[in-house]
């Protein structure tokens, strides 16, 4: 359908979370491309960039990535998701944690994600990080 009305973001937004739910991620980013342009992407439309990032081991990409995520409703993954990319490259995360502090919800995600680097290999991919912190949000949003 997207491929007929490529420009229509009733009909992207419909691909996009049906591309999710298959695990097309390429039809998911097409479709999220149509709902940016439209000014209408979804929240976790931004999580498509870092995840490509984060697959291909691109830590600068994922750096980028983060940014716009932290423009948005999901800043609160933010500075974990900046721990990963720093423990990714044999960083101190510390930092990037520590600007958690100053929001509860931030903080919370912050202390797993310390927890959880301090038990990973010196230099975990990107990828495993960035799935595990992305699985406990899933895991608290659907309140697990």
């Amino acid at each position: 359908m997207l491929a007929a009305a490529p420009d229509d973001p009733v009909v992207a937004i419909r691909a996009y979370r049906e591309a999710l739910e298959a695990g097309d991620m390429p039809l998911a980013s097409r479709a999220a491309a149509v709902l940016s342009r439209a000014g209408v992407a979804p929240a976790d439309a931004a999580l498509l960039p870092l995840a490509d990032a984060a697959r291909a081991e691109d830590t600068k990409a994922a750096s980028a990535a983060i940014a716009t995520l932290a423009t948005g409703p999901l800043v609160v993954l933010a500075p974990s998701l900046y721990a990963w990319v720093a423990h990714a490259e044999g960083r101190d995360p510390g930092p990037s944690l520590a600007i958690a502090a100053k929001d509860p919800v931030a903080n919370r995600f912050a202390t797993e994600a310390r927890t959880l680097i301090a038990a990973a290999p010196r230099r975990q991919p990107l990828a495993t990080g960035v799935s595990r912190l992305l699985a406990q949000a899933r895991q608290r949003s659907c309140g697990g």
